[in-house]
């Protein structure tokens, strides 16, 4: 589900229909309005829906706001599913920043790096190899 983010305060009204995802929020003089699908992620299970639908209204009933109930039931679900090895893990994306040398990027950063550039046998390699193996292709292409 994309979540409306919290712009300003929620009001009745709703120029798309009462039954639409829509949210209308007051910014004072301007006015904005928010679609969403009123559906979960297409990743979500049927199973990570109701336990967010739960943690929300659980959350509702002990007097926490919409917005923030709806924020922690997706961060718990989210939680879940990286656990589970459902969710790609931020340590291991992405090849580092670029202007650091190979040596200040962890291992996993490097890897990423020797992956994208097609270095064969890189899983065996420890950091050291790796940065090596990286020298080295660059001096070939």
């Amino acid at each position: 589900m994309l979540y409306p983010l919290s712009y300003g305060r929620k009001t009745s009204a709703d120029p798309c229909g009462p039954d639409s995802g829509n949210k209308l929020y007051d910014l004072g003089q301007l006015r904005h309005v928010i679609c969403f699908e009123a559906s979960m992620p297409k990743a979500w299970s049927s199973k990570d829906e109701r336990m967010y639908e739960h943690i929300v209204e659980g959350s509702e009933e002990r007097g926490v706001s919409e917005d923030r109930a709806e924020e922690i039931a997706a961060r718990t679900v989210n939680k879940r599913r990286r656990l589970e090895g459902r969710t790609p893990n931020r340590r291991t994306q992405g090849t580092g920043n670029p202007n650091r040398g190979l040596e200040s990027r962890s291992r996993d950063e490097v890897y990423n790096r020797a992956k994208e550039m097609n270095i064969h046998g890189r899983s065996k390699m420890s950091k050291a190899e790796l940065v090596d193996a990286i020298r080295h292709s660059r001096g070939r292409g």
